[in-house]
């Protein structure tokens, strides 16, 4: 699996189903003071984020698989 998103080589479904993990994951990690914060930008849902954006998980979702690799490869 880890290849597979190293060489870009990965189905459509299964692509949005890792960076839909990847983006709820780092919201997950974002500081949460009260209801009033959750209009932030922050929290837009994945679905509602422009491609850009969408694109920006993926290229960090590649590039841990990356060095996931090396170091299991070392």
């Amino acid at each position: 699996v880890l290849q597979s998103i190293v060489n870009d080589n990965v189905d459509a479904k299964d692509k949005k189903l890792f960076e839909r993990f990847a983006n709820a994951t780092w919201k997950a990690g974002q500081p949460f003071r009260g209801l009033d914060r959750i209009t932030r930008d922050a929290f837009i849902p994945f679905d509602q984020l422009s491609e850009k954006e969408q694109e920006k998980d993926w290229v960090q979702i590649k590039a841990a698989a990356e060095k996931l690799l090396k170091s299991l490869s070392s």
